[in-house]
């Protein structure tokens, strides 16, 4: 027992000294915001008042510091809230003088949006940090003007090797302006110069260019938006989510000496809320989720199947399928079935009708919103039948069997304009044909639903 009275008086003693320490660590940090603001360099005003709050959430004056940069980085409604949040924090104590002065400011330029903050606007309170789950590296908003802060912290407390890493992008010009990856890199001044890269991922206006040991291109349905991005590489592959949408697994290149993490950002794009950790999950077993946690459902599925009988060839019209198959809008999975006869080079192409298509040869290939690297799971072609199994998932997830091959889950994210042309066989008329094409459609059975709980990697 009094060994135990001992530890317990110890660890008491200790605390204070920690305590104070991270007060300390605070207040270098709103030195260093307010150092920074001085100076117009308001990017790194924000980061640093964003790190006093997580070690010290009652520093309120962080906040004010965070939103007069916010205002000079024309960003009036972050800041809006921000001295909206510090008014209600501080109610009934002495405010900076700061404040009321910015809020008439900002109130002129928002005017047309609000005339009074709807609890929505108004951010929640700083919450105490917590070292569980938090990332390795966190910025809250990047541009040109720190993007040299971020090469630096990120490559000193982050391995060139499986991570994760999110952040929301936005872009108003076409280029090289927005580029993320890993590759060896080196500083010439303001500029980062690039040789061998393991993979980068491209952000501009329009479009997302992802580059690897293959190529792939996103258009975004709206010019100049932002968007969520998250990429998780395993070492091996890359994959992204991007507005939540799945994307690949894609192969990266080979690690190149001296390889680094890197965002390279033009005058006309910037990041916000970018966090970076170490991850130790396989891509093999698809797209994870960005969540802490995640649920499978378990709910059984009805399926309703869909014969197509005789022999399809090139010759075929199939173009009224669509017309005579279920409908596939609600499917928790659409599997498609069917044998292939052919002795010589043949291509077998399938759509869901969303985009997604899988052309089966002597290699199979995946595309949608972006092509995915080749798979090698293919007919042999020779003269003999040979199953193929080719599953669609609700979540945008594409797998099947080509005869004792697997290949997938991958995901090539949806587009619209999928075409009502659901299947087609292409070689020659007498050389090659499909029979027992079969399309299953499951749905989740009425009545009460289940979950599996479950982690992410």
């Amino acid at each position: 027992m009094l060994r135990i009275l001992g530890l317990v008086l110890a660890l008491l003693l200790l605390a204070p000294p920690a305590q104070a320490q991270l007060e300390e660590q605070a207040a270098r940090q709103i030195q260093l915001a307010r150092e920074d603001f001085d100076q117009g360099n308001y990017e790194r005003a924000v980061n640093a008042a964003s790190s006093a709050l997580r070690l010290d959430p009652l520093l309120y004056d962080a906040l004010v510091i965070k939103a007069l940069a916010y205002e000079k980085l024309n960003e009036p409604m972050l800041a809006y809230s921000l001295l909206i949040t510090y008014q209600e924090l501080t109610r009934g104590m002495s405010q900076s003088p700061e404040v009321a002065p910015a809020l008439q400011r900002l109130q002129k330029l928002i005017r047309g949006v609000i005339d009074q903050p709807s609890p929505a606007m108004v951010p929640a309170p700083p919450e105490a940090a917590s070292t569980e789950g938090e990332p390795a590296v966190r910025f809250e908003i990047l541009s040109r003007r720190n993007q040299r802060d971020l090469f630096d912290q990120m490559n000193e407390v982050l391995a060139a090797g499986p991570a994760q890493i999110t952040f929301r992008s936005q872009s108003n010009s076409k280029g090289d302006d927005f580029l993320f990856g890993l590759a060896s890199a080196r500083w010439d001044g303001d500029e980062l110069d690039l040789d061998d890269r393991a993979f980068t991922v491209i952000l501009d206006s329009e479009k997302l260019v992802l580059k690897g040991k293959s190529g792939s291109t996103l258009n975004f349905a709206e010019a100049g938006s932002e968007h969520d991005v998250a990429v998780w590489f395993d070492g091996d592959r890359l994959a992204l989510r991007v507005d939540g949408e799945p994307l690949g697994p894609f192969e990266a290149r080979s690690l190149p000496h001296g390889a680094s993490w890197l965002l390279q950002l033009e005058d006309d794009a910037r990041a916000w809320d970018l966090q970076a950790r170490p991850w130790d999950g396989s891509l093999a077993s698809g797209v994870p989720d960005t969540g802490a946690g995640a649920s499978r459902e378990d709910t059984e599925l009805a399926f309703t199947e869909h014969a197509i009988s005789g022999r399809l060839d090139e010759e075929s019209d199939l173009k009224d399928l669509a017309r005579r198959l279920p409908d596939l809008a609600g499917a928790a999975v659409a599997r498609v079935r069917f044998t292939v006869m052919c002795t010589e080079k043949t291509y077998v192409i399938v759509r869901p009708g969303d985009g997604r298509e899988v052309t089966v040869g002597r290699t199979t290939d995946v595309r949608g919103a972006m092509r995915l690297p080749r798979f090698e799971a293919g007919l042999e072609c020779r003269g003999k039948p040979e199953a193929v199994e080719l599953l669609f998932h609700a979540d945008g997830g594409v797998a099947g069997v080509v005869g004792d091959q697997q290949f997938g889950p991958a995901y090539p994210g949806r587009k619209p304009g999928g075409g009502d042309r659901l299947f087609r066989v292409k070689g020659d008329a007498g050389r090659v044909h499909v029979e027992g094409l079969t399309y299953e459609v499951g749905t989740r059975k009425a009545g009460r639903r289940t979950f599996r709980a479950g982690k992410t990697e």
